[in-house]
């Protein structure tokens, strides 16, 4: 995506607007962090739509900060995922944001690699402990460097 590839720095703005871009012709509101609160059948509950402005922002601005960023990105991931900003369309808008910035960072995540099984128990575990070794490994088992070629 030509935009993300622009971008200086990945914001909170930038977020948006990917979500803008991807979702603008099917809702009115694509792009506008939600504003009630959320939770996925009782199991996972997702940040509060007053804090998510913040810390979505300190997230990014950490990452952008990050000496070592493969070794973070579980970490990263988890916290990007538990802001959960929009009320539709976090999933893959998140996916597309992260994969600009690991491809930033010398790594292709390849989604299609991904256990959807691991992958949603990885994030839970992350929501119950804060302990991101689980979404660190399958996040490691989907990535690996990037080439001059590759592309979003």
């Amino acid at each position: 995506m030509e935009y993300l590839r622009a971008q200086a720095r990945f914001t909170f703005d930038v977020w948006k607007h990917v979500h803008r871009i991807l979702f603008q012709d099917l809702y009115d509101w694509a792009g506008e962090p939600r504003s009630i609160n959320m939770g996925r059948e009782g199991k996972i509950v997702f940040n509060t739509a007053a804090e998510i402005p913040m810390e979505a922002a300190a997230v990014l601005d950490r990452v952008e900060r990050s000496a070592d960023f493969a070794a973070e990105m579980g970490s990263f991931y988890a916290e990007m995922n538990f802001q959960h900003p929009f009320r539709e369309g976090n999933g893959r808008t998140l996916k597309l944001l992260f994969s600009a910035i690991a491809l930033r960072r010398g790594l292709l995540i390849d989604w299609s690699r991904l256990d959807l099984e691991e992958y949603t128990g990885a994030l839970a575990h992350w929501q119950r402990t804060l302990d991101a070794s689980r979404i660190q490994a399958v996040l490691t088992a989907c990535a690996r460097p990037a080439e001059p070629e590759d592309t979003l």
